[in-house]
């Protein structure tokens, strides 16, 4: 059972955006948004188990996952513009790869587009597993 002292440290700590002693969170940065725990992107169960069932390449893997952490990540923006370019520095894939791999969820229904338009390219993830389909 802990102290009184170390229990008003532990709150204290906490309340100035530490960790509360607990080393295996991270430090507060009290600048978390509604929906996020500080510095972690929510991801929906049923996504990730739609993914472990379907095939796709590493390039694949990695896009769907650049797209979703920013545009639900910590820019909270729910729709990002696709860039080979970035998406290929964040990725260490070629901008030709992630090309690919973006046509490729584009054609498989697995990223949505704002306003149901392509050529903007502003994109996130479609939770819609329903509306995925099979590589050709």
């Amino acid at each position: 059972m802990p102290t009184k002292e170390e229990m008003e440290a532990h709150l204290a700590a906490k309340a100035n955006g530490g960790n509360g002693g607990d080393e295996r969170k991270p430090p507060s940065t009290g600048k978390e948004a509604a929906g996020s725990s500080g510095g972690y992107t929510p991801f929906p169960n049923h996504i990730v188990e739609a993914m472990l069932k379907e095939e796709m390449t590493g390039a694949e893997i990695k896009l769907f996952l650049w797209v979703h952490r920013h545009a639900y990540g910590n820019f909270h923006y729910k729709f990002v513009k696709y860039s080979g370019e970035k998406a290929s520095d964040a990725t260490n894939y070629s901008r030709r790869q992630m090309d690919r791999a973006y046509s490729s969820l584009k054609a498989r229904g697995m990223l949505r587009f704002k306003n149901d338009d392509e050529k903007k390219r502003y994109v996130q993830i479609n939770f819609l597993k329903k509306d995925w389909k099979q590589p050709e």
